[in-house]
């Protein structure tokens, strides 16, 4: 399988800070989360392959409040 041929399944994650910090997007890369990106006041973004299983995201990281799995948000 080619890296175009993968599935990927979009993240919302509800922040308890303000902006995405870089410890919190460098720890969401690191367990496999890719194109974190920020996503506005308490919010961010990001991908994962469709067949991880993504349950252990919420509680990852102390700056992240909840996770939303779905379609990715206007302009992403």
């Amino acid at each position: 399988m080619t890296h175009e041929d993968k599935e990927y399944t979009y993240l919302s994650f509800h922040l308890t800070t303000k902006a995405l910090e870089d410890e919190c997007r460098l720890h969401l890369e690191e367990m496999g989360i890719e194109c974190v990106q920020d996503g506005g006041p308490y919010q961010a973004y990001g991908i994962v392959e469709a067949s991880t299983d993504y349950a252990g995201f919420e509680a990852c990281h102390e700056a992240i409040r909840s996770v939303v799995m779905g379609a990715p948000p206007s302009g992403f």
